[in-house]
């Protein structure tokens, strides 16, 4: 969930103590996970060990990326130390086939509601991520956020000039770009603002 969140949204979450500790704890799992990888096999295969450095070296690129951009004001480090990490959507998804698969374990009905509501959760987050990097970024001269942007005329369209997607700070973009992917994913589209 916080991968497309820290690429749409770096400033406001690179230094969240929040976002700070969770990524603490999950990569300390993650490197359990690997080191008891490592001791399980013993000899592993190129393939485990090529995985196993990869994951390593996420772990530590996204450290790395979040020192660089607090101190140079470089994203690129840590843009790209998010996209590697996206193979932890993959490793959850064959995860999840893996437990269906197995059905003498697992509980049908229950892994159907989980499989639901990852979709519900994850899908419109993922669309409000890529709004808002649709909005703040610069295309064909025009800069970020002027009209004609989605975020620009968000506040022209609500009346509130408190919205001006230049003025808002990061979970307020966040909420806003939430709003116009659950109105894109269950209304008819964006016509009235569009």
């Amino acid at each position: 969930i916080l991968i497309p969140l820290r690429i749409a949204f770096p400033s406001t979450v690179l230094a969240d103590g929040v976002v700070i500790f969770f990524d603490l704890v999950t990569d300390g799992f993650e490197a359990l996970r690997v080191a008891r990888e490592w001791t399980l096999r013993g000899a592993v295969d190129a393939r485990t060990k090529a995985h196993l450095a990869y994951d390593v070296a996420a772990i530590l690129l996204l450290h790395v990326g979040r020192a660089v951009f607090i101190g140079a004001g470089d994203e690129g480090l840590w843009i790209l130390a998010n996209v590697m990490r996206l193979n932890r959507v993959l490793a959850l998804a064959l995860y999840v086939r893996e437990l269906s698969m197995d059905l003498s374990v697992t509980n049908v009905r229950a892994l159907a509601v989980v499989k639901f509501l990852i979709v519900l959760i994850s899908v419109p987050h993922y669309f409000a991520c890529v709004w808002w990097m649709i909005a703040t970024r610069p295309t064909d001269g025009i800069a970020p956020n002027a009209l004609p942007a989605w975020s620009a005329q968000f506040a022209l369209w609500t009346g509130n000039a408190d919205l001006a997607a230049d003025d808002v700070d990061g979970w307020v973009a966040y909420l806003m770009s939430s709003y116009m992917s659950w109105g894109g994913l269950t209304a008819m589209g964006y016509a009235s603002i569009v």
